[in-house]
């Protein structure tokens, strides 16, 4: 909000499902509003105390900080708010473990840096740990991109994908960054090839698309390859840097 100087906002909207009388099969209640921080662009869900209920993570981009409201369930929140300070402008937000102790942390792409907040598993979280990331980020997706069991981020930034291979800690290797051409919004993973795996040099099909590599078919009776469904699957594929043998 232009403008706004005080630390809190209304922003947040939760819509429950409802059965509306006559008009509507299917509608929703009347929203439900929730102060956060100052400005906020990214929210994500996780159950970060273990209750079974979800909770809710939202980044405060001109207050560069994450506001944690606990599920009080059916739809609510608690009516307190965990305050948390990160370096400046946080851009975009995910929820995932990724220091492998079982317990939800918050990733968070900002002006320079990317920053995961540790998860306690009581709803509160430790102190940043930050990586150095990219200047200007944008969206970001979490996976692992190379096959080795540990969360991985792709980033993007103007024309470009930034890849941050995770070290299983809570921080990430400097960036691989990969031109796309033209400016991108959002990022997305998926097997888009229907080959149920990451390729021989098992990487995910992410970095396996973007890299500058040759595509080369394994081999010829893998062209014929039929899934249990009897559509035909494309053949598979490693990726190399050399020319295909």
């Amino acid at each position: 909000m232009p403008g706004h100087t005080g630390w809190l906002i209304l922003i947040f909207t939760v819509l429950l499902s409802a059965h509306a009388a006559k008009t509507f099969a299917i509608g929703f209640t009347s929203p439900a509003n929730y102060r956060v921080g100052n400005t906020p662009i990214a929210a994500a869900t996780g159950d970060f105390n273990r209750d079974g209920k979800s909770d809710v993570a939202v980044a405060n981009s001109d207050s560069s900080s994450v506001s944690i409201r606990l599920g009080a369930g059916a739809g609510t929140f608690q009516s307190t708010v965990g305050t948390y300070i990160v370096p400046q402008s946080p851009r975009a937000l995910a929820i995932a473990d990724f220091n492998g102790d079982g317990l939800l942390d918050i990733v968070l792409t900002t002006a320079g840096s990317i920053v995961v907040l540790p998860g306690k598993g009581d709803g509160t979280f430790g102190a940043a740990i930050t990586s150095s990331g990219d200047a200007l980020p944008g969206d970001l997706v979490v996976g692992d991109l190379n096959g080795d069991e540990r969360l991985d981020l792709a980033v993007v930034e103007g024309g470009n994908v930034s890849v941050f291979l995770g070290k299983g800690n809570g921080t990430f290797q400097p960036p691989i960054d990969f031109s796309i051409g033209r400016t991108v919004m959002t990022v997305a993973t998926g097997d888009f090839n229907h080959d149920g795996r990451r390729g021989s040099d098992q990487r995910h099909p992410l970095i396996s698309y973007l890299a500058p590599v040759v595509t080369c078919v394994d081999s010829a009776a893998s062209r014929d390859r039929v899934a249990e469904d009897g559509v035909p699957l494309p053949p598979r594929r490693r990726h190399t840097r050399d020319k295909c043998s």
